[in-house]
């Protein structure tokens, strides 16, 4: 059984008032006040902390190992939005993630700032960040899954996904694409929720709705299968019919919330569950019809919440939507996009003869717009829409994963 030994606390509590004896007395020789140390420790990256700092003094290793610097380190870094994209490669030579930075304004050194983290021993793939944790997925024995803070190499084990018992695995394959990690803010825990369809072999066809299982790190000790309602099951299974257009298909997990989307021509819609509560509710998409006519759209994950890009004019405008209330299904727009702008700029870089296909993944509150790119193998940009520029990462490679993160000091333990 494992537990996490950081308490992550909510936002809006006041860091005075939830530490008010945070600190163990300063040594004299330091020179320094305690609440001051404090504070210029909680400007310092993640990895430097963990890596350099707190082998500088027994204090400073005290302070920086504290449940409570450890918290509002978490809460600093995610106010000033020192947070960047978590990026996975499978099967990269030297088994890292990659922690990408970009340059904001007024940096005197506008270059991006990328930090390998180190990834476990073992064939993985990152399937989900929250506060700086990731959810990895073993790439031989994929129904084994871990939790892992890869700057403080901290990793524990969550018991095997037990797929479906009374299938076998000689005429079945199983669909692992519905994996999403989140927390739930109610008990101050992080869940792994994974949505999962059993395919006839070959005929790539399923019999069988899909099934949604939940793990509570650090409360449950097996892994539990939850209650889809009569409504959204009808749904699930008849777009299970068809592989292309399932609902429980790449999920966001953002905000206490996990999405999915589906296609029911000629609408969209999308099945969304309530981390904390863990009920789920159907809601329609953004308005991705017009005259009968579905457009195409993509999913996104905003920093606070869920977000649809949806094609129009022939796909030379996006429109970016945030999910402004879940219960009407109430869609608010953000911006317009100049697709072929951006189209244009990429065909350039790449040097290819026609448009690329490209993919949003993730918006930002510095309105920059990250997506991928793959005419071959993918390539990762970001669109600066003050600038009206596109910016490539200096990283690429086939089938890149990329997420939302912030280096942290979490910690698990074993107990």
């Amino acid at each position: 059984m494992c537990i996490f030994q950081d308490s992550i606390g909510e936002k809006e509590h006041d860091i005075q008032n939830k530490c008010p004896n945070r600190l163990v007395p300063c040594a004299p020789s330091c020179g320094l006040p305690d609440d001051l140390v404090f504070t210029i420790l909680l400007l310092i990256p993640a990895k430097l902390l963990h890596e350099n700092m707190r082998f500088i003094s027994r204090f400073w290793r005290q302070t920086i190992t504290s449940p409570c610097f450890i918290t509002n380190h978490l809460q600093i870094s995610s106010a000033h939005h020192t947070h960047g994209l978590l990026v996975d490669f499978p099967c990269h030579q030297n088994n890292v993630a990659f922690y990408i930075k970009p340059p904001t304004s007024g940096d005197a050194n506008p270059e991006f700032r990328v930090t390998e983290l180190a990834k476990p021993p073992f064939d993985c793939r990152i399937r989900g960040s929250y506060h700086g944790l990731v959810l990895l997925q073993h790439e031989v024995n994929r129904d084994q899954f871990h939790v892992a803070n890869l700057v403080t190499k901290s990793i524990v084990s969550l018991p095997s996904f037990p797929k479906f018992a009374n299938l076998s695995t000689e005429n079945y394959e199983f669909s692992w694409t519905g994996i999403a990690f989140s927390y739930s803010s109610s008990i101050n825990r992080y869940k792994v929720v994974i949505a999962t369809h059993p395919y006839i072999k070959h005929l790539k066809q399923s019999q069988t709705p899909p099934q949604v299982w939940v793990y509570t790190v650090g409360v449950d000790q097996n892994w539990r299968k939850l209650e889809v309602p009569a409504g959204i099951d009808k749904f699930s299974l008849w777009c299970a019919l068809n592989p292309v257009q399932i609902p429980f298909h790449s999920p966001r997990s953002v905000g206490g919330f996990v999405y999915w989307s589906g296609i029911s021509y000629p609408y969209a819609y999308g099945v969304a569950l309530d981390v904390d509560t863990e009920l789920f509710q159907r809601f329609i998409l953004a308005p991705t019809t017009k005259r009968g006519i579905l457009n195409y759209y993509w999913i996104i994950c905003l920093q606070t919440g869920l977000g649809v890009v949806i094609t129009y004019k022939g796909g030379n405008l996006w429109r970016l939507y945030e999910l402004t209330d879940l219960k009407s299904s109430k869609w608010t727009k953000i911006v317009d996009i100049d697709a072929r702008a951006i189209l244009n700029q990429i065909k350039n870089y790449l040097q290819s003869t026609g448009l690329p296909s490209v993919t949003p993944i993730v918006y930002t509150n510095d309105e920059k717009l990250w997506f991928l790119s793959s005419p071959s193998s993918a390539n990762l940009f970001y669109y600066n829409m003050r600038e009206e520029l596109i910016v490539p990462v200096p990283l690429n490679g086939k089938d890149i994963a990329a997420y939302h993160h912030v280096n942290t000091l979490l910690t698990l333990k074993n107990c």
